[in-house]
């Protein structure tokens, strides 16, 4: 029995130290996958952060893309605007030019009926000089 006991302690110490080991290596994959856990939550957080902020962004981005679009499609009716104005201004030009073409007519044949008054004028001077010479005799 002797030897049983001194069997038993050895085979006991071996356990015991096996365990040991054991309950070591074990504490220490503990440890590591604790500070390995606290590493990814810390890299989760950033990355939430950063998402937060992609995020913010992209509606700012959003924001700005809607108020070009806005600004695009103000230009596209100011352009339409102008080109109604260019055509309307050439009509205009076009009336100008038509107009100006028959106030020269005009002022031509208002010269051309004043040298024919005038000729006239004096045409009726000169025929009633003649007929007040013709009266007296």
């Amino acid at each position: 029995m002797a030897d049983d006991g001194v069997a038993n302690d050895g085979v006991d110490d071996q356990y015991g130290e096996e365990s040991t080991t054991k309950i070591e290596v074990l504490q220490r994959e503990r440890d590591e996958l604790v500070n390995e856990n606290a590493t990814r939550k810390e890299e989760i957080k950033k990355l939430t952060a950063e998402l937060d902020i992609l995020q913010r962004e992209d509606a700012t981005n959003n924001e700005k893309i809607e108020e070009m679009q806005r600004e695009v499609a103000q230009s596209r009716d100011a352009a339409k605007a102008a080109e109604v104005i260019a055509a309307r201004a050439t009509d205009l030009e076009t009336d100008v030019a038509r107009l100006l073409h028959d106030l020269i007519s005009k002022m031509a044949a208002a010269e051309e009926a004043r040298a024919n008054a005038s000729e006239l004028m004096k045409n009726l001077g000169e025929k009633s000089r003649w007929l007040s010479l013709w009266r007296r005799n």
